[in-house]
């Protein structure tokens, strides 16, 4: 601790902040047949960021990345027991992850340039419960998955906040990094999104809402959560040509909420549903997915910047499709038409707090009818997270 503190005391710039954080995950999952593949898995992330500010008012930040948090690290599948955090990115070794540059153009309006960073929450998360570092061990509960497609990458916004009780996002990305020089900064398979985020905060109360347009060539609305078929895209192409539905216009809508009943409790909630439509040859049709999630957090228990969480929720599910062409296409069985069951995601973690700079979260995650499925037994991941940040 006393390092850390002379590290954050002698910053080698003056207009530079180096911060950063180390995660590591121990981690087991118990499943019925599994046999001896149940084995505990330990697994780190590591993230360093630069932020340097040419004006006092602009911000450049650069993001590093080492992990060792390979696809979904523990179950396999896709994704529902994703860990908070965690990035999904097939490079290894030390890689930027995200380059973001923003100033002030105009009184209460910012803009930001993001050639590397799908981030499209430009003000602050309703969730208080988000953090990767001190809230829920899944990124299903700190984020509704709908809001944030996977495949968008490099990308624009503004931020406008007349007042300290409403602020508006405006945001549109593109698919893949502008960094790759395969694609540069107009290539890239064409994919899209445009986003507006409208937020109310009123005393305890925080209220947002999102309207999602996207357009993917090849990777639907995928949000690595929920059902395989919610992907709307289909099987993996990769492993099964001819497999995806094509391309996919997605319109998305997200509401979430928040209220501090007292200093110690809080209650949330979101819900998103999203209207896609493949334009795919022999798949052309609509499919509609929904997702939903409600969470209570207790702070301060047992100790002053402890918190506890309880999740309950649906990750993304297909409800309902338009003909039998795009059901079979997103590998949906003969004469179904949505995913064959529903599953609940089920969650509690402690975060105890060492001291500034040293947090550990022991968590469960109970996924019933995994991939909306009841044929599938039921998974239980038990993970003890420890975070260092400086």
């Amino acid at each position: 601790e006393a390092r850390t503190t002379e590290l954050e005391a002698n910053q080698f710039s003056t207009t530079s902040k180096l911060s950063g954080r180390v995660l590591t995950y121990l981690g087991n999952v118990f499943e019925e047949g599994q046999g001896t593949n149940n084995n505990a898995t330990l697994g780190y992330q590591a993230i360093l960021n630069l932020n340097t500010s040419f004006t006092g008012k602009d911000s450049l930040a650069i993001s590093l990345l080492d992990d060792n948090l390979r696809g979904e690290f523990l179950t396999g599948g896709n994704g529902e027991a994703r860990f908070s955090g965690q990035i999904r990115d097939p490079r290894t070794g030390l890689r930027m992850i995200a380059l973001r540059y923003q100033l002030p153009i105009a009184k209460n309006l910012r803009l930001f340039i993001n050639p590397t960073s799908g981030t499209r929450v430009l003000s602050e998360s309703v969730n208080a419960l988000g953090s990767p570092v001190t809230g829920t061990v899944s990124d299903f509960a700190a984020q509704n998955p709908l809001a944030s497609p996977i495949f968008t990458r490099s990308g624009i916004g503004l931020l406008w906040q007349p007042s300290k009780s409403f602020s508006l996002d405006l945001a549109a990305g593109r698919e893949r990094n502008a960094n790759d020089p395969t694609q540069g900064i107009f290539g890239g398979g064409n994919g899209y999104l445009v986003s507006i985020r409208p937020m109310l905060k009123i005393n305890n109360f925080r209220l947002s809402s999102s309207f999602i347009h996207s357009y993917s060539p090849a990777e639907g609305i995928d949000t690595w959560s929920g059902s395989t078929a919610a992907a709307v895209r289909g099987p993996n192409p990769s492993v099964t040509p001819g497999s995806s539905v094509g391309p996919v216009v997605a319109n998305t809508y997200v509401a979430s909420m928040s209220y501090r009943i007292s200093p110690t409790f809080e209650f949330g909630a979101t819900v998103g549903r999203s209207f896609a439509r493949a334009l795919g040859t022999g798949t052309q049709g609509d499919a509609g997915v929904l997702t939903y999630r409600f969470n209570l957090g207790m702070y301060d228990l047992g100790k002053k910047g402890n918190l506890a969480g309880i999740i309950f929720g649906m990750q993304p599910r297909l409800i309902s499709t338009s003909n039998a062409a795009i059901a079979t296409g997103l590998g949906l069985a003969p004469g179904q038409r949505s995913d064959r069951s529903t599953g609940f995601h089920i969650e509690a973690f402690y975060t105890h707090r060492i001291n500034s700079h040293i947090t550990i979260t022991p968590g469960l995650i109970w996924l019933t009818a995994p991939n909306h499925d009841d044929r599938n037994p039921d998974v239980v991941v038990g993970v003890l997270r420890t975070a260092f940040t400086f």
